[in-house]
């Protein structure tokens, strides 16, 4: 279920794998090497041709297969992985099982020894059972001449996870962050144990060669008062508190957070095979999981000095289905057709349970931002580095429903023929398939300020500072206090990024036995990959460079970005520009 250095194994989902993002057989490619099928659906998730928008069970599961070379006939690779689903037989047969794993039977970890905390709550249960045989009808022949057979499986996961690692970072103390940079100021002796110098490059700088926003040198290691910046004091409030001695704990931290989730769900899969006559065939399968994954401190990823998210913990409900069909007709002893139908689906949102908490309104920071309606949520944070401040970096892309969508689909279908004359064998025929991928962008409409480790000249055109006047400070944390930005940005709005692309093909392929022990595979294959078109009508941005130099001109004229993007059109400002 997760994928990178290490592959964990520990715990169950609908969605998620590691093929394309750790595991690539062969030799792959790390994205978009690897193919993933389940009964011919395509579930590799489209954002990032990794992971996956359906997890196969093994209790469901009658055959993987690795193809690591193929014939023109195959639509996806280099390389396939190809599962194939449990049927049912003409009699009945079923199985219940009980899989249990308790973290109560491991032993501590050596860092949470150092630090005296027990070790996190670990559960893993997994009951489940499937059911195949023949489907009875009253008064039919299908009973004596099993033509129609299901399987049915499901499986339940009860799971209580411990986090991979713990959160850790460092929090000011209340003295920093009422401008005090001296060892009277509260909290201060702990976290700067042998005083304050100007060589620190963190929280134990004494500000020596400082500056305070209007140019003022800063003596004695204290901020005055008119200096301390109230937007940062709003900021501040999203920090936590620190609970965690940093003369005993490793690293120095004084905030660490170990963090278990529940993340219960479920998977159940069917299949209906049957028998139409000798020469015809069909197969459909139909799966679908849900569970809810639940990420404490970022989306996809925790940056270091990572705490929890201010605005509550963010959940990701998530639904996965995969349907299949398989249709193969036998029209004479010598000539095959199949006809293959997959569609596999996920919706995973992420929303955040406590997002009014960091409203700017609730935490009282009453600057404006660039562009001041385009979030109600404060600017965030990054963390400047060890023993300043944490890191809130978490955007907060969430739509007016207050979700960030990720919504993937995608259905194909496959038609092959085969033909077998003399000493060959001719298979022929075509594929298409629809790949979606409707998701949020990864953007800051709520902004987010970055503050360095050393004074800024100022050069801000309209200041009323004399340019090259320095301001700001070798310690991060009291650029933070005073407001000191190195760096400011911010989105506009929060976009989704609804787009998909086709591939078409065809091929034509023989298999020709030239002796018992010889046989020669030619075969052509024409596979269109259309390019990624947006399904909102807006467009993808295209670049026109024979557009720039007018499109500057004009702007200068107007004095103004009546162009905002000279050069750049798209298709919803100019419909002659194609949508992909």
């Amino acid at each position: 279920t997760s994928g990178g250095s290490s592959v964990d194994f520990s715990s169950e989902a609908p969605t998620g794998s590691s093929v394309g993002v750790g595991d690539s057989p062969s030799g792959a490619p790390y994205r978009g090497g690897t193919s993933f099928l389940l009964d011919g659906a395509n579930i590799i998730d489209p954002g990032c041709n990794c992971y996956s928008i359906a997890v196969p069970n093994p209790d469901m599961t009658a055959e993987v297969k690795v193809q690591q070379s193929f014939g023109a006939d195959s639509p996806n690779g280099p390389v396939v992985i190809n599962v194939t689903s449990k049927s049912g037989g003409a009699k009945f047969h079923g199985e219940a099982y009980f899989y249990a794993r308790n973290q109560a039977l491991n032993s501590n970890t050596w860092i949470n020894n150092q630090q005296g905390t027990p070790k996190q709550a670990g559960e893993y249960y997994y009951p489940g059972g499937n059911i195949g045989g023949p489907i009875l009808i009253p008064h039919t022949n299908f009973n004596t001449n099993h033509k129609l057979f299901f399987w049915a499986g499901y499986e339940y996961y009860k799971q209580t996870l411990p986090s991979a690692a713990p959160l850790e970072s460092y929090i000011p103390s209340a003295g920093m962050m009422a401008g005090n940079f001296t060892s009277s100021g509260t909290g201060n002796s702990a976290l700067c144990p042998t005083g304050f110098s100007a060589s620190a490059t963190n929280w134990c700088n004494n500000l020596s060669n400082s500056y305070a926003p209007d140019g003022t040198p800063i003596t004695g290691g204290v901020i005055s008062p008119q200096y301390l910046d109230p937007g940062a004091a709003a900021l501040m409030k999203m920090f936590p508190a620190a609970n965690a001695n940093p003369a005993t704990t490793p690293g120095g931290y004084n905030y660490v957070e170990n963090v278990s989730s529940q993340q219960n769900g479920y998977v159940w899969r069917g299949r209906v095979d049957y028998n139409i006559n000798a020469n015809n065939k069909l197969f459909v399968t139909y799966q679908e999981g849900k569970t809810t994954f639940v990420t404490v401190g970022h989306v996809y990823y925790n940056p270091a000095y990572d705490v929890a998210y201010p605005g509550g913990n963010l959940t990701q409900p998530v639904v996965s289905r995969v349907a299949t069909a398989n249709l193969v007709d036998v029209i004479t002893p010598t000539l095959t057709n199949e006809f293959v139908f997959g569609w596999g689906f996920a919706n995973e949102p992420y929303a955040p349970t406590d997002l009014s908490a960091i409203y700017k309104t609730t935490l009282g920071y009453n600057y404006g931002t660039v562009y001041s309606s385009a979030s109600l949520v404060a600017p965030s944070v990054e963390s400047a580095g060890a023993q300043t401040f944490p890191d809130i970096s978490q955007p907060a892309f969430f739509n007016a429903s207050g979700i960030y969508p990720t919504k993937k689909a995608i259905p194909s279908f496959a038609d092959n023929m085969t033909k077998v004359w003399k000493s060959h064998t001719f298979t022929f025929g075509g594929f298409t398939e629809l790949v979606g991928n409707d998701q949020g962008d990864y953007a800051y409409p709520n902004g987010e300020f970055g503050f360095g480790n050393q004074p800024l000249p100022n050069g801000v055109t309209g200041s009323t500072l004399p340019a090259g006047t320095d301001i700001g400070s070798y310690n991060p944390t009291a650029n933070l206090v005073m407001g000191v930005a190195d760096y400011f940005t911010q989105n506009s709005s929060e976009p989704v990024e609804d787009m998909a692309y086709r591939t078409t093909a065809g091929y034509l392929l023989d298999n020709w036995q030239v002796k018992p022990r010889l046989t020669v595979n030619v075969g052509l294959r024409f596979d269109h990959v259309g390019r990624w078109y947006d399904r909102q009508g807006v467009g993808m941005a295209v670049w026109l460079p024979q557009l720039y130099a007018t499109d500057v001109a004009e702007n200068e004229a107007a004095k103004s970005m009546v162009v905002q993007y000279p050069g750049v059109r798209w298709h919803a400002i100019d419909p002659g520009i194609p949508n992909s």
